[in-house]
């Protein structure tokens, strides 16, 4: 028998219950040092002791002891690496008590903790409902990443992404899910539900080449996953998508114009989609 989840458990992931701390890329650790103390009796008494005789930084260990005291989490987490973006900020974390997706992105530094991503509530925008009716089994694989981000003031904008298999985690791989996770002041305001996307379309080659052919989707995908707001990914021009574009451009120190030149399309494709702790604050244009 298969296993499924309840769709509604996306939009009930939660922070996790433990108290804010303020890390630093001086509380990133090697997983060298991380897997060297012996795990085969739980994370007990003599394995906070090797860790803490590892020359762990006590940051890195307070931050393990605060994932392992979590609800969500089996056991300790490290950070393997830290992107600041303020004041909510991106860790790369490994769980070595937890099988198979051991490895995690969570945020870091908010209000509220430790947090995970969310994917949110199904969308219901007409090329989602479309996928949904073609695979009526279809569901997200709860693999969530952060793959974009963007910060205009005291609001930060999270892009998160979840494969959508058909039917079951291993089941065969149909697309892509996008919601956001917006932040003011740190706290968590809201998540928006962005689209289900089918399989391939947004790897970074289908995009580039569909940039290069002047594709209105193909836009919208790739600003959506860089964080900006063109509406919906359904290929119909609108004032909505070409100011979003526009913003990106001046974001990145390019000048105005109508369509994505080769530069626009290298930033467009490049990272974040491909490694998201590249290019996730754009440069500053008066250097």
């Amino acid at each position: 028998m298969t296993l499924r989840l309840p769709l509604a458990a996306l939009a009930t992931l939660i922070a996790l219950p433990v108290a804010a701390q303020d890390l630093g890329p001086a509380d990133v650790t090697d997983i060298e040092t991380v897997m060297a103390c012996p795990r085969d009796q739980g994370p007990d008494a003599a394995y906070w002791a090797c860790l803490e005789g590892s020359g762990m930084s006590p940051g890195a260990l307070a931050f393990a002891r605060t994932l392992a005291g979590a609800d969500d989490l089996p056991g300790p987490g490290f950070m393997l690496a830290f992107t600041e973006l303020g004041p909510v900020d991106l860790a790369d974390v490994v769980l070595p008590f937890l099988a198979n997706t051991n490895d995690q992105s969570l945020l870091v530094n908010g209000a509220d903790g430790p947090m995970q991503p969310q994917l949110g509530a199904r969308p219901d925008d007409a090329q989602s409902r479309a996928l949904m009716r073609e695979y009526p089994d279809a569901m997200p694989a709860f693999r969530m990443a952060v793959v974009g981000h963007r910060r205009v003031g005291v609001e930060q904008r999270f892009v998160i992404s979840d494969e959508i298999t058909d039917g079951c985690r291993a089941c065969a791989h149909l697309g892509l899910a996008l919601s956001a996770m917006v932040f003011r002041d740190g706290v968590l305001d809201r998540v928006e539900p962005l689209g289900w996307l089918p399989a391939g379309i947004a790897a970074p080659e289908a995009l580039s080449e569909e940039l290069k052919a002047g594709s209105e989707r193909a836009l919208q995908i790739a600003l959506t996953m860089r964080g900006y707001a063109p509406g919906r990914m359904d290929g119909r021009p609108g004032d909505t998508t070409d100011a979003a574009f526009q913003t990106f451009l001046t974001d990145h120190c390019l000048p105005p114009q109508d369509r994505p030149g080769d530069a626009a399309i290298a930033l467009l494709i490049g990272s974040p989609m491909i490694d998201p702790r590249d290019q996730m604050t754009p440069p500053d244009c008066a250097e």
